[in-house]
């Protein structure tokens, strides 16, 4: 959070008038479902989710519009650890989706002008926003 609060602090200085400054959270699908094999960080998605909602103000304010991307594991080896070890928990839910995916969902995000204060759920083959 004190990221994405420096960084539009640092937008809001130096962007030209007129131009839009664009910050993408990441989040993760664990933030909108229980995963009660990692509380923890369920929780601090969760709160990165509703820290990205609560920016909104940034867009009609200052011309910052924050987004958070929400993808479901990604298939790294963290991603793969855990959906062999609890395979009905996420992989049945969220399944694995492949990097690519998410770097073509984050080109998407930062192009749509529309989605301030919103989350794109990023499942393979599909991303929504929340």
């Amino acid at each position: 959070m004190r990221t994405t609060l420096e960084a539009a602090e640092q937008m809001e200085a130096g962007l030209p008038s007129g131009e839009e400054g664009v910050i993408v959270n990441l989040a993760m699908v664990g933030g909108l479902v229980e995963m009660p094999f990692w509380p923890a960080y369920a929780t601090a998605k969760a709160g990165v989710l509703e820290f990205t909602k609560s920016m909104y103000p940034l867009k009609p304010c200052r011309n910052i519009r924050v987004m958070a991307l929400c993808p479901g594991f990604v298939g790294t080896t963290v991603g793969h650890f855990i959906t062999d070890a609890f395979p009905g928990a996420m992989r049945d839910r969220c399944g694995l989706v492949t990097v690519e995916t998410v770097t073509q969902a984050f080109v998407r995000a930062i192009e749509d002008g529309h989605n301030a204060g919103r989350c794109m759920i990023v499942m393979e083959g599909q991303a929504i926003y929340y």
